[in-house]
């Protein structure tokens, strides 16, 4: 299944477009573990995957490349590369706990968080509501993840292999944007489903959302 997979995300990652590669990587992954996946056989598959990505490091454009970097020293260009998760890390800790209030605080109003709509929309909201609106956005999310992983159990095996994709699509794109939000991955073009401003994001997302409820229904 892997070498079916691999040519389709390997056309996406030389576009260049880390972020979608990582999501169909993910549907890849959870769909295969449903399936059986031994996870003793992990281990081969971290080795071809650290094989694998040394080899697509090379084709990756120069941007992406100062990314990786910077994410292990952001410091190294703070006014560069390393400037946008310096903002939002600045962003986040701003809000401390209740926040700035709603449509406040000088790093998401006065332009120094940059794609503060899409990209580390967490960010602006950490720095506006505080650790409890991130908190909130955070459970609710969580929330629809468990709905979708409990429609699949008691289906038949297609439908659990359709709702873990999705499940896993979804998954992999929370944990990327909240995680480069917060200094904990590199940043990359993945929007905050359902959270994130952008047409084609929220269509995908529902669209998917709408396969799951199919699954529910019938």
């Amino acid at each position: 299944s892997l070498a079916l997979v691999a040519p389709f995300i390997g056309f996406v990652l030389i576009q260049p477009d880390l972020g979608n590669a990582l999501s169909l990587s993910a549907i890849w992954f959870g769909m295969t573990i449903v399936s059986g996946f031994k996870l003793s056989n992990f281990f081969v598959l971290a080795i071809v995957a650290v094989v694998l990505g040394s080899l697509f490091f090379e084709l990756l454009a120069p941007y992406q490349k100062d990314r990786l970097s910077t994410f292990i020293n952001p410091n190294r260009d703070p006014l560069g590369t390393g400037y946008n998760i310096i903002q939002a890390k600045i962003a986040v800790g701003s809000g401390k706990i209740f926040g700035r209030g709603f449509a406040r605080g000088p790093q998401s109003q006065l332009n120094f968080l940059p794609e503060a709509e899409s990209d580390f929309i967490f960010a602006s909201i950490s720095e506006q509501l505080g650790f409890v609106g991130a908190a909130l956005i955070i459970s609710l999310f969580t929330w629809i993840i468990v709905k979708v992983i409990n429609i699949s159990e008691g289906r038949d095996r297609y439908s659990q292999l359709l709702t873990t994709g999705i499940a896993s699509f979804l998954i992999i794109q929370f944990l990327v944007n909240v995680g480069m939000n917060l200094g904990l991955m590199p940043v990359t073009g993945i929007t905050f489903p359902l959270v994130s401003y952008g047409g084609s994001s929220l269509l995908s997302t529902l669209f998917l959302l709408g396969l799951v409820y199919s699954v529910k229904l019938h």
